[in-house]
């Protein structure tokens, strides 16, 4: 016999929101970023912005650039009104055409939805610091 536990550690549904992540929503094109993202890079809806940037080498990697309210190109953020009772709340923007960019990239265009992590750790690439959105961790 091999037991399978099930706990807050390996279950999506309890500990989705805790952990840094970016889920991406074809229909509507709703880009979401966790609570947990928003705590570990604290970000804030009306002064700061963000940008996805794909590596055109190596389509499957795309990285999440945190920019001010100054850069007029970059996506407004907007707080989710799920868990209101939430100190950290997810925020959220939307752009079909982003969101179904890196779904076809990450071969799951065929699901409604698809969250992966988000590192927390920033990378230093060509002069921008940007924070890597791990295609490879499917949460």
């Amino acid at each position: 016999m091999k037991l399978k536990a099930y706990n807050k550690e390996n279950l999506m549904v309890a500990s989705k929101g805790l952990k840094p992540s970016i889920r991406f929503t074809a229909k509507g094109g709703k880009i979401l970023l966790s609570a947990g993202a928003v705590r570990e890079l604290k970000l804030k809806p009306g002064v700061h912005r963000v940008v996805l940037l794909q590596d055109e080498d190596k389509p499957e990697n795309w990285y999440l650039k945190i920019t001010d309210k100054s850069d007029a190109n970059a996506f407004d953020l907007s707080e989710s009104n799920g868990a209101k009772r939430s100190i950290v709340k997810s925020v959220y923007f939307n752009n079909t055409d982003l969101s179904v960019k890196v779904m076809k990239s990450l071969g799951k265009l065929s699901e409604s939805s698809v969250s992966v992590k988000l590192g927390i750790e920033p990378e230093e690439l060509e002069g921008m610091t940007l924070y890597p959105i791990v295609t490879k961790v499917i949460l």
